[in-house]
């Protein structure tokens, strides 16, 4: 990718916004025990906050045993799926092909994650949780690709390890026509990596 609610019945419900902005003070109380290990992490990210928010959505989610069975059946069903196949599918979704689309759109982890953005009120402009071949789970809004394999978010994430994080430059992503920071970590089970997980924050909220 070029940088590039709804919850459902028996899932947990999205992280509300609060009412006012969002307070530094509180937010750095979110997960600031946890180990990070980052790269071009501009300052401004940490002292606003929305690093620590960002960390609170991926963590809620990688926390979620429905969403973690979602990735493991997919990754289960794409076992043997080879390089070939993987790049006739990411073609089908660049050309738009929407019976290929459409159900990847409309499955139980796409309209969480939807919820998730939309609860966010424009601060989280984009989720992408993906698999052990990098092939997207569910995602919102749709990317510009299907297979993030072969870029950062899943190759110094899931490629290096069960605690792995890493936070990307600001760049424009496609997609979604934003400015974003795209914050991600490996989705791990009793320390076996299954997939990663990716949350892209709105630099706007930042000014």
């Amino acid at each position: 990718m070029h940088m590039t609610l709804v919850p459902l019945a028996g899932l947990a419900g999205p992280v509300r916004m609060p009412l006012r902005p969002l307070r530094r003070s509180i937010l750095a109380l979110v997960l600031a025990a946890l180990p990070v290990s980052v790269s071009a992490e501009p300052i401004e990210l940490v002292q606003s906050g929305y690093y620590q928010y960002a960390n609170r959505y991926i963590a809620e989610i990688a926390a979620n045993n429905e969403l973690l069975s979602l990735i493991e059946k997919q990754n289960a069903a794409n076992k043997k799926i080879s390089q070939g196949q993987i790049d006739a599918q990411d073609k089908a979704w660049r050309a738009d092909d929407m019976s290929f689309i459409e159900p990847i759109l409309n499955n139980a982890m796409s309209k969480y994650l939807a919820g998730q953005v939309k609860a966010s009120r424009g601060l989280v402009a984009e989720i992408i949780v993906m698999d052990t071949k990098g092939l997207n789970v569910g995602q919102w809004p749709k990317t510009t690709d299907y297979w993030q394999g072969d870029e950062d978010k899943f190759q110094k994430t899931y490629g290096a390890g069960a605690t792995a994080r890493f936070t990307d430059r600001v760049e424009f992503d496609d997609s979604t026509q934003r400015w974003l920071q795209q914050i991600s970590k490996t989705v791990s089970i009793d320390g076996q990596p299954i997939g990663a997980i990716t949350v892209g924050i709105d630099v706007a909220f930042m000014k």
